[in-house]
């Protein structure tokens, strides 16, 4: 489930922001967004109201107005990383999940100890087939924030449809701990319970029939995964292109510090020790290196990336689904 914007809006002295949020606490979304359509037609910069209007139309269904509000209020704050990750979170409700991992990951950048950005990252990536990813990511939510019962739940969903039947179970159990009502983990655990009884033979991450009564008996930590011939070649196929990619990411990082902001730096180096530089031609050094600079943050962002892809998958193929 996508997690819903925040409708904590900024503290403002117009009672009218206060009456237009009480009117979404109330479910009167109509009558709360013409009130911040009208506080933004006086005022069209006004951060608190584009905040309250774009949670009022996600509530309201108006996915597409959602978008443009938050997309104006990255535009107005540039370091808003919140309005980044609700942007993302009314992409993931609109299937458009590419763009909810863009946005979220920016916003995470911002706003580094964001639960909710984790957890709505986590949805992205299921849904984009980076499981092991959106693994990462839901842990991190609940370390984040112990509490986030929906993430409990998503995690265990997302482990289940894996096959890492004792680790869906181990997490349906800790969201009902958080929420005993919470019918769906209760349900979910169950489905879980009867998986991980009838996989309790099956095949390692490597291809190995294991026995497991005799590995039990000698005490070994076997680390197994119920995955079909098909789904390991699949698997493997994924770690493949997990590592060009990683590959390729490293090249490019390397090649531009090498041939454009070490070039760059030194030039600049250069243009301020010679006394016979103008000020202009030091600007434009800078400038040069300056751009080379933001280039290289946004392929080392890549290589990041590249590598968490590639550490994630191998801590998902040490996850165990039977108890040693």
């Amino acid at each position: 489930m996508t997690s819903l914007p925040s409708t904590n809006v900024a503290d403002s002295t117009d009672p009218r922001l206060e009456q237009a949020r009480r009117h979404v606490r109330h479910k009167e979304f109509a009558d709360a967004i013409a009130l911040f359509e009208q506080l933004l037609a006086e005022e069209p910069t006004c951060v608190a109201a584009l905040e309250g209007l774009a949670a009022a139309q996600f509530l309201n269904g108006d996915l597409d107005g959602a978008v443009e509000a938050y997309t104006r209020i990255t535009r107005l704050d540039v370091r808003n990383g919140k309005a980044l990750i609700n942007l993302g979170a009314v992409y993931n409700r609109q299937g458009e999940y590419a763009k909810a991992a863009d946005a979220v990951r920016r916003g995470i950048q911002r706003e580094k100890k964001s639960a909710q950005g984790y957890y709505n990252l986590g949805i992205a990536q299921k849904h984009l087939g980076q499981k092991s990813m959106a693994v990462n990511a839901y842990r991190e939510a609940i370390r984040l924030d112990p509490q986030m019962v929906e993430a409990y739940l998503n995690l265990a969903n997302l482990y289940l449809e894996m096959g890492s039947t004792s680790q869906a179970v181990d997490h349906y159990k800790k969201a009902l701990e958080v929420n005993p009502e919470f019918e769906r983990a209760r349900h979910g655990l169950l489905a879980a319970e009867s998986a991980d009884g009838a996989a309790r033979k099956a095949f390692s991450p490597f291809g190995r029939l294991v026995d497991t009564e005799r590995t039990g008996a000698k005490g070994s930590a076997v680390c197994v995964r119920n995955l079909s011939q098909t789904e390991r070649f699949e698997d493997r196929q994924g770690l493949h292109a997990k590592a060009v990619k990683a590959t390729a990411a490293t090249k490019a990082f390397l090649n531009h510090c090498r041939d454009e902001l070490l070039p760059s730096l030194l030039a600049l180096s250069r243009a301020v020790a010679q006394s016979t530089e103008t000020p202009a031609a030091i600007v434009k050094y800078y400038d040069m290196f300056d751009a080379a600079v933001a280039r290289n943050a946004v392929l080392r962002r890549e290589l990041k990336w590249a590598v968490l892809e590639i550490r994630a998958h191998e801590e998902l193929m040490n996850t165990p689904d039977l108890e040693p």
